[in-house]
């Protein structure tokens, strides 16, 4: 036991000095103990003074009687590692969850519900403009039902942080909508190697999570998949599932600026190896 983990616990700088000198010459006589405390004091203490401190110890189990010698209770260290244990476990944790604010969650009954809300969600963070922005998906998104109001959101993400979409599928549908992207502003790659289990955004330190439920996900992919172009989607099909049908879309987002950095330079690594590739 280190002597300042056990100073501090006193209030008396001789019960301290005591403490401390048995903690480095461990069992002493009275005798023994008065002499080598009056080498730290100074101002010496009497023998009778000294006597007194170590009775008030003993009786508090502080220290205890080892035959004619004096030492300090074991017992009574092993409950002040614990507790100091204890203490800095505590603050650590206190630092961590003050830290790490917790993540919020969402859940929103359309796909252009989500769609609105990251437009809003992405615009109002503000974050240092040389920081750029990623989304990961599996499709690209639709802008199907957006509204003036939600437009003008887009134009504002774009507008404050260059983003730089990479989207896993590279359907014709894919294609069409990736263009819609890129005339936007946005830097957009169709048939990433990146993988996702769901979709994500990516601006400053928050990432955003958006989790499809099965029967959303296989609906998506079947839409994809079996037209090639926007005008043979039926408008009213759009309108059932991206609009009226109701599901169940949950979206996650938090700070975790060690993750997002890491997916940010993934992203840009895809960028620059396919402009690489055409030079």
């Amino acid at each position: 036991m280190q002597p300042s983990l056990l100073l501090p616990l006193l209030g008396s700088s001789t019960k301290s000095t005591i403490l401390q000198v048995l903690t480095e010459k461990q069992d002493l006589t009275l005798k023994e103990l008065n002499f080598e405390v009056n080498k730290y004091l100074k101002k010496p203490i009497t023998y009778q003074a000294l006597h007194k401190a170590v009775t008030e110890m003993l009786t508090d189990e502080i220290l205890l009687k080892i035959g004619k010698k004096i030492g300090i209770n074991p017992a009574w260290t092993e409950k002040i590692v614990s507790l100091t244990n204890t203490l800095k476990n505590s603050h650590e944790e206190s630092r961590t969850t003050q830290s790490k604010p917790s993540a919020q969650e969402y859940t929103f009954e359309s796909f252009l519900d989500v769609a609105k809300f990251m437009c809003k969600y992405l615009a109002e963070m503000k974050v240092d403009k040389s920081s750029v922005g990623v989304c990961i998906w599996r499709h690209a998104w639709p802008l199907f039902g957006v509204n003036k109001k939600d437009y003008e959101y887009l134009g504002t993400i774009l507008r404050d942080n260059q983003f730089y979409d990479l989207i896993k599928s590279k359907t014709p549908l894919d294609k069409t909508f990736a263009k819609t992207f890129e005339t936007l502003g946005k830097k957009v790659i169709v048939g990433s190697k990146l993988t996702s289990p769901c979709d994500i955004f990516v601006k400053g330190d928050t990432i955003v999570k958006i989790f499809f439920t099965n029967e959303f996900e296989q609906m998506f992919d079947k839409l994809f998949k079996q037209h090639i172009s926007i005008e043979e989607l039926p408008i009213n099909k759009l309108i059932e599932e991206f609009v009226v049908k109701k599901t169940s879309i949950k979206l996650l987002a938090f700070k975790d600026c060690e993750y997002a950095n890491k997916l940010r330079k993934e992203a840009l690594t895809e960028f620059e190896e396919i402009k690489e590739n055409k030079i």
